[in-house]
């Protein structure tokens, strides 16, 4: 809730036409829950939406398979094709990423991945 604190019991008195003993009060405390309970439901969705919203900056931003250690893994890359262009540029850049994450990814898969792009560097130096 905001923190603001309200004596339901004169609004409901006030709806029910001075109805709160017997069963108007049962009927005012249902209509008391009903609506603590719709504002604390609501509160919670913007509490659940606003930390999705900063979950999903965060795996977007500094994604944790790419922040082991103290350096970005986005750094990294920058730094290892500081002197490179083209393919050249983009094979070794992936395979670092590959070899960067694959245990807190995908494993085996991400293993392949960066062969792939080393293998494929391997066969473009080859053929200069």
């Amino acid at each position: 809730m905001s923190g603001i604190e309200i004596n339901w019991l004169p609004v409901l008195n006030n709806l029910l036409g001075g109805a709160t003993t017997g069963t108007g009060i049962v009927l005012a405390f249902v209509i008391w829950y009903g609506v603590i309970n719709t504002a604390s439901k609501r509160s919670d969705k913007k509490k659940e939406a606003k930390l999705s919203v900063n979950q999903a900056a965060d795996a977007v931003n500094h994604p944790s398979h790419y922040t082991a250690g103290k350096v970005e893994c986005i750094d990294a890359l920058e730094a290892a094709t500081v002197n490179l262009t083209g393919v050249e540029a983009v094979c070794t850049a992936n395979a670092i990423k590959y070899l960067w994450r694959w245990k807190q990814k995908n494993g085996v898969e991400d293993l392949r991945k960066a062969r792939w792009y080393l293998d494929r560097l391997i066969a473009k130096q080859e053929n200069q």
